[in-house]
C-alpha cells in the first residue's frame, strides 16, 4: 500500500483496457471516496475536490484516467452528506 501525507489508497498491477476502482481515505477530514482507474491512450489529466473540506484530494497526469468520483462514507458523521445535499 502507497501513502502520501493526505491520502493512501492501493497500488495495484493493471493491464491496458482494465478499469479497477480505487479507494481513497482523505485524512484531512475522514471522506472516503472511490474512482474508477482506466488506463488509456494519451496523457489524462485532472483534479479532483472533496466536496465537504473543498481541499484538494488527487490530481493526476499520465496513462491513467480517473473517473466516476463517488462518496464512500463520512468518518465525521454528515459532513460529506450536508455537502452532498448543497450541491444538488
Amino acid at each position: 500500500m502507497s501513502r502520501h501525507s493526505r491520502w493512501q489508497g492501493p497500488i495495484l498491477p493493471h493491464m491496458s483496457g482494465i478499469q479497477t476502482t480505487v479507494v481513497f481515505a482523505w485524512l484531512k477530514c475522514g471522506t472516503i471516496y472511490q474512482a474508477s482507474q482506466r488506463r488509456g491512450p494519451g496523457t489524462h489529466f485532472g483534479v479532483f475536490n472533496c466536496i465537504a473540506c473543498q481541499t484538494q484530494v488527487y490530481a493526476w497526469n499520465g496513462v491513467y484516467d480517473f473517473l466516476d468520483w463517488q462518496v464512500g462514507f463520512s468518518l465525521r458523521a454528515g459532513d460529506a452528506d450536508a455537502a452532498l445535499r448543497k450541491k444538488s
